[in-house]
């Protein structure tokens, strides 16, 4: 039976279909598997984005979409930018994920914190140029 809610899970390319399928079996929502739809489509489709440490959450937060970073059980620091900048909100801990996406989903109040925080974020432009010229500057 089904929420209302749909979940994708982007299968990584290392990681096996139906033992994800297994862990999910009996869920309440419904949650479709796929390894090889496009990255930026289904960022654009989704109303969240989860992911552990990966580029994924740079476009997400890029393209303005609320991302979380499900990093449970780290134990050393974390060390991916987007939480650092505070446009992404890390999870650390296994019983903070339903709270959180709960927070992320109907809190609004939250909502608007995350949106304010990736406000704050841009990107210079001509960057790749900048450090072209100086890499040249530094060889002359």
């Amino acid at each position: 039976p089904s929420n209302g809610t749909t979940l994708l899970v982007k299968v990584h390319p290392r990681e096996k279909q139906s033992d994800l399928e297994n862990i999910a079996a009996g869920s309440t929502i419904d949650i479709k598997f796929d390894g090889s739809y496009n990255v930026r489509h289904a960022i654009l489709a989704s109303d969240l984005i989860i992911s552990p440490f990966s580029t994924v959450l740079y476009e997400s937060s890029l393209l303005d979409k609320p991302s979380l970073s499900l990093q449970p059980g780290l134990t050393k620091e974390d060390m991916l930018p987007t939480n650092l900048w505070h446009i992404t909100y890390p999870i650390y801990k296994r019983e903070e994920i339903k709270p959180t996406l709960e927070r992320a989903i109907h809190d609004s109040e939250f909502q608007g914190l995350l949106k304010s925080q990736r406000d704050k974020f841009s990107v210079e432009p001509n960057s790749t140029q900048r450090v072209v010229d100086l890499v040249y500057s530094m060889l002359s």
